[in-house]
């Protein structure tokens, strides 16, 4: 997905733009953990997507706590994941704790961003 494509959702009966997507199409998206320092958070390790894919930095992605804490802070992930809302909230990517994961080092990112953004490498 470019960059400056737009992510739409349903929000109380509304199509909302953020992005190329629409609520529910599960795509791949490159994320990466942090540690949420000041956050309203059960969790201190979260996930994000990696900026460059149309989401703001600031959106959260549930997924496994397991993938979340068997790697170190700042790893990053490509999974297969959704915008949701969840009836009205804030928006965030979904992926399921129970599906694959693959972990990328820092030159398969950049290298993902760019083929993702029709980028020669």
């Amino acid at each position: 997905m470019a960059p400056d494509s737009a992510v739409r959702f349903m929000r109380r009966g509304k199509t909302r733009t953020l992005g190329a997507w629409m609520a529910g199409d599960y795509r791949e998206v490159l994320i990466e953990t942090y540690r949420a320092r000041g956050e309203p958070s059960g969790h201190d390790i979260r996930a994000r997507p990696v900026e460059g894919q149309g989401f703001p930095r600031s959106m959260k992605v549930e997924c496994s706590s397991n993938m979340r804490y068997r790697h170190p802070v700042g790893t990053k992930f490509i999974v297969q994941a959704k915008l949701t809302d969840r009836e009205g909230g804030t928006a965030f990517l979904y992926t399921s704790w129970q599906w694959k994961y693959r972990v990328v080092s820092e030159a398969q990112a950049k290298k993902y961003l760019k083929a993702r953004s029709g980028q020669s490498t």
